[in-house]
């Protein structure tokens, strides 16, 4: 058994069993089955292998280089096998095919797939359910949310519209309606807790209040300049330290130069 010791032979068993597999197993990629086929017999091609060379004499001192052929060997008819199955299976099924094309065959295929189709859209039903379903609450939130946000940005411009115009005539009215008490009417019946609608009218009432009281007054507007810029600076003060934001604070701040500017030329022009 010289043959067991020639590293050509064995290196051309190995690289053929290689080629041979590598062919088989892209034959066979989608057919579990065919490659369970295979290894059966390619375990019997080893075992055959290590039987025959055991009944031919080898030596325990030769099993070694025995295993290795038998195992290249057992790899060539694993990989032909494959192969073989491969294309035996190919041709049969275009064999069957062409025989019932038309007939039992394809009406076999359809009804096949048309049992499957119901299953699979009963399988997705519970899916399609559960994004529809996804969906609405999702924008349920969002709606909500929304709404949220403009309720309580109408909450915000009520009570900026009574600061606005306290900030104006606070002076005028101080004794009538102090701030505290203006800020105690805003703290119980415009807080955010209330219905904005509810907060729209109590504005628009202390509003109407804050008219009346000034109306009611009528205080003398400053004439000299050394008044009129005593009042600027008190109107300034009091816009600056009201609760309005950044863009009604700059709002007011403007009108106020604007009247600062027409008593000023009053009082230079002497009217």
């Amino acid at each position: 058994m010289s043959y067991l010791f020639d590293s050509s032979a064995l290196c051309s068993l190995l690289v053929a069993a290689a080629v041979c597999i590598l062919i088989g197993k892209r034959l066979t990629a989608s057919h579990p089955s065919l490659r369970r086929v295979g290894g059966l017999i390619g375990g019997a091609a080893f075992l055959a292998s290590i039987a025959w060379a055991c009944n031919h004499g080898a030596r325990p001192a030769e099993w070694g280089a025995v295993a290795v052929h038998a195992a290249a060997l057992a790899g060539i008819v694993l990989g032909i096998s494959w192969i073989t199955l491969a294309v035996v299976r190919g041709f049969l099924w275009d064999v069957i095919g062409s025989l019932f094309s038309g007939s039992g065959f394809s009406r076999m295929q359809r009804s096949v797939s048309t049992r499957a189709a119901p299953q699979q859209e009963r399988a997705q039903l519970p899916t399609d359910q559960e994004t529809e379903l996804s969906v609405t609450q999702r924008l349920e939130t969002e709606a909500s949310a929304q709404a949220a946000v403009i309720a309580q940005r109408r909450r915000e411009d009520a009570r900026a519209a009574a600061d606005i115009l306290f900030a104006l005539h606070h002076h005028d009215i101080a004794d009538a309606l102090p701030r505290t008490m203006f800020d105690e009417f805003v703290a119980k019946y415009m807080r955010d807790d209330r219905d904005p609608d509810y907060v729209e009218q109590r504005s628009a009432q202390i509003q109407e209040v804050i008219r009346r009281l000034a109306e009611k007054g009528h205080p003398a507007l400053p004439r000299t300049l050394q008044d009129i810029h005593r009042w600027y600076h008190e109107h300034k003060q009091a816009i600056e330290a009201s609760a309005l934001d950044e863009v009604a604070r700059k709002i007011q701040l403007i009108h106020l130069e604007h009247r600062y500017d027409e008593l000023m030329k009053k009082a230079i022009q002497g009217d």
